[in-house]
């Protein structure tokens, strides 16, 4: 069956054969004729601009050396992995790029042990530290001051570490922490 074959169906039907019909007359068919259906140029068209957009974006980020869930560190500009141990003469700050943020005091000396999909731990050796931890985060977060243990649930807080005196002293400004030995 043609595509033509509904509307010369529909043409007979109301003109029957006779002599020529009128402009009204042709216009009452084409009214009546059924819908010529669109052709679907778009379709490959717009699926075959998708799957290379796919493509880029999955080439983009297999040769990106960081994932989308990789957390990265860096101080002064200079990228920092873990194991890295961190000194401030003068304050210093640790930026994560899930926007938590580690202040150091001048004095403070501070090690990033552990930095990976699943937990950031660090050490304080000395001195004192402001931290700033993005709540929600898929990421368990640790600091390890002598002894103790400063487990973190997303918050703002300070950890102290006096280790001449075997103290420590955490202030929480907003959030939650647990502290253990």
């Amino acid at each position: 069956m043609s595509s033509m074959e509904p509307l010369l169906d529909a043409y007979r039907e109301k003109l029957g054969e006779g002599p020529e019909p009128s402009a009204a007359q042709r216009a009452a068919v084409l009214d009546a004729a059924p819908a010529k259906p669109r052709p679907r140029r778009w379709v490959p068209a717009l699926a075959g601009g998708l799957g290379v957009a796919s493509a880029g974006v999955l080439l983009a980020l297999a040769l990106s050396p960081a994932g989308p869930d990789t957390l990265t560190c860096s101080s002064d500009g200079v990228a920092l992995e873990a194991g890295a141990w961190v000194g401030a003469p003068e304050p210093k700050t640790l930026a994560f790029s899930d926007a938590s943020e580690i202040a150091l005091t001048p004095g403070s000396r501070l090690r990033l042990d552990a930095m990976d999909e699943a937990r950031v731990q660090l050490t304080l050796e000395a001195g004192r530290v402001a931290a700033h931890v993005e709540p929600g985060g898929p990421r368990r977060w640790s600091l390890q001051a002598g002894p103790y243990e400063v487990r973190v649930v997303g918050t703002d807080f300070d950890v102290d570490w006096r280790g001449a005196e075997g103290a420590v002293v955490v202030a929480v400004r907003h959030g939650v922490v647990r502290v253990g030995r």
